[in-house]
């Protein structure tokens, strides 16, 4: 068992936009590492106390997981050492009927962490890094790489990727086109910015993504100085994706078809 009392969880204060009638609200945005994968962590057990091998590791992993899964679809309650996993259903039902409006209602799971895990989590340690994003409600909202199709967090060098969120538009600070669009790998911090944007919306970004990238894990940052369509700040905004994002095989993540209408664009050119 991992001794946490020296662990650290580094934070940023983000601007808190629900709270609209308190101007000096924020709340903790901490900084994620590393996106580790079944394979990442079988590779750990093996380096430090077993003589199974990490694809051993790995089969009986994904065993237990698909047969957790079966067991909540089939209505069961699932516990282990991380929690309770209890099915659920979302939505208010209005009336006394019973009758199921697939918009409002959804088969869901309900999480809630076990004792042991509580008290893991509760030696760590927040640190503030002393970052204050003042995001003013800009945020992306999803990614998608055009190029497999996935929303899971994989990047295709040189293909198509597609951002979408709220007041993104990357504006210098003139107000001209483009202010800057960047992947940051997590382990070495080096910068490698997007070229020219296909399409660069308020609510969505359109650009090719580096074909020099590295396998690695990297983070999607917007840098701009847009407001409004009649208002730019007066200091630069950043914006940053939460989720890490992956080249090479070490990503877990498989493709998720688009759901909304119109055909994906061609990378562009």
């Amino acid at each position: 068992m991992a001794d946490t009392s020296k662990t650290v969880w580094l934070f940023d204060l983000r601007e808190n936009t629900i709270t609209k009638d308190v101007t000096n609200d924020y709340t903790a945005n901490v900084r994620k590492l590393k996106s580790k994968t079944v394979s990442d962590i079988a590779a750990e057990i093996v380096s430090e106390r077993t003589e199974y091998r990490p694809e051993t590791i790995e089969n009986i992993v994904r065993l237990y997981q698909d047969k957790v899964m079966d067991n909540l679809c089939e209505g069961n309650i699932v516990t282990d050492s991380l929690g309770t996993y209890t099915p659920s259903i979302a939505g208010n039902f209005i009336g006394t009927s019973g009758a199921i409006d697939p918009k409002k209602h959804t088969c869901t799971v309900n999480v809630a962490l076990s004792k042991e895990f509580r008290e893991r989590i509760s030696g760590v340690s927040p640190q503030f890094s002393g970052t204050v994003q003042s995001l003013g409600g800009a945020r992306i909202d999803s990614v998608e790489d055009v190029e497999s199709g996935s929303t899971t967090g994989t990047l295709t060098p040189g293909g198509a990727f597609k951002v979408r969120g709220k007041k993104i538009r990357c504006l210098n600070e003139d107000g001209s086109s483009t202010g800057r669009v960047l992947f940051i790998n997590r382990e070495t911090e080096t910068e490698y910015p997007v070229g020219r944007l296909a399409t660069n919306d308020p609510s969505s970004l359109i650009f090719n993504i580096p074909a020099d990238l590295p396998d690695g894990e990297y983070t999607l940052r917007v840098e701009t100085y847009y407001a409004s369509s009649s208002l730019l700040l007066k200091s630069l905004r950043t914006i940053d994706y939460p989720e890490a994002l992956v080249v090479g095989a070490s990503t877990s993540g498989g493709g998720d078809e688009e759901e909304e209408g119109g055909e994906s664009p061609d990378p562009i050119v």
